[in-house]
């Protein structure tokens, strides 16, 4: 994703307030070389890491409160590729143990959620880190089906619905979507910055929807270089830096897409939208990168939406769902 950055517009403010009425109070003296960053891609050919990750959701309404969790790994190889360089994940595997069953023949749909959030399709991106598409399609759907392999022993009992929610999250057009949210995730999201670190930049884009093909949202973002800091436990240089985005999307995109989504899965619910009297949604992401190559070690997402519905008697309440994943990256070479 190109970015074309400003300077947060408060922060220059405060900033020009506080040097013009220091020039009336004070003599000017020279000021120290800001510290800077500069965010450059460089994942080298042969490089491997094995990528432990978990997953996890949690739902809160008036009535109940939920959470599942999966925790999975996979391997991260970086290869030579014509078009730049091949990011290829295979070898998933699901490290947690399967919930309890809440009856005979159920369908877990959160379950299916969590595993498809734990599979990174393989892609490819331009030697300057640019997105160019997912590779070996066939490959990332066979890792699906293995780890989808439970819950479809139980498809027969399933509702349309969720099949069709299935069978558009695996598509391609999904899975290419997710393939891009990846990587700019864990580094295209970053390549090409020039940031002083613990400035606050902002910046608008539109991104594909992996649940609604074909849909864009517009967002609006907050990024910074927040600190320099070590990669990892282990060390103690102050090699790395701490990049933090914060972004939302534009209100009106979100309730149409949350609007076609329960029109395509659930359409006699589709009148309980009318009660919507507010919803809001924030993604939250941190990533600690090397930034001579944006190399990653780890990385927090963190997605919550809020809704505020009316009931059809009355008050409804406040409906608030979380999605966590952390990932890290451990590098065999």
């Amino acid at each position: 994703m190109p970015i074309i950055l400003a300077r947060h517009p408060l922060r220059i403010f405060a900033v020009a307030t506080l040097v013009a009425h220091s020039a009336l109070a004070t003599p000017t003296f020279p000021q120290a070389k800001p510290d800077t960053v500069s965010l450059r891609f460089g994942w080298p050919v042969g490089m491997m890491a094995r990528v432990d990750q978990e997953w996890t959701r949690i739902q809160i309404s008036p009535q109940r409160r939920d959470s599942v969790g999966v925790r999975s790994r996979y391997r991260l190889t970086v290869s030579s590729h014509p078009k730049g360089r091949l990011i290829q994940s295979d070898s998933f595997a699901v490290t947690s143990a399967p919930p309890a069953s809440g009856r005979p023949g159920a369908l877990d749909a959160q379950q299916f959620l969590a595993r498809l959030g734990s599979v990174s399709p393989s892609y490819v991106v331009s030697a300057d880190g640019e997105f160019v598409g997912v590779e070996g399609i066939d490959k990332t759907k066979e890792a699906i089906d293995a780890l989808f392999a439970p819950l479809m022993r139980e498809m027969a009992d399933a509702p349309p619905q969720f099949k069709a929610l299935m069978q558009s999250a695996t598509s391609v057009q999904a899975l290419t979507a997710a393939a891009a949210q990846e990587w700019n995730v864990v580094a295209g999201a970053w390549v090409g910055a020039e940031w002083e670190v613990g400035e606050a930049y902002g910046a608008e884009s539109e991104e594909p929807s992996p649940m609604f093909p074909g849909l864009k949202f517009p967002m609006q973002h907050e990024f910074s270089a927040a600190e320099r800091v070590p990669c990892n436990a282990i060390e103690t240089a102050r090699r790395c830096v701490r990049l933090e985005m914060v972004s939302a999307p534009d209100s009106a995109a979100l309730r149409r897409a949350l609007s076609e989504f329960v029109a395509r899965l659930a359409p006699k619910e589709a009148t309980a939208l009318a009660g919507l009297r507010s919803t809001s949604m924030v993604n939250e992401l941190t990533v600690i990168v090397d930034p001579r190559d944006l190399r990653p070690y780890s990385m927090m997402l963190i997605k919550r939406i809020d809704m505020d519905v009316t009931g059809p008697g009355g008050p409804g309440g406040k409906t608030t769902r979380v999605d966590i994943r952390n990932a890290r990256y451990t590098y065999v070479r």
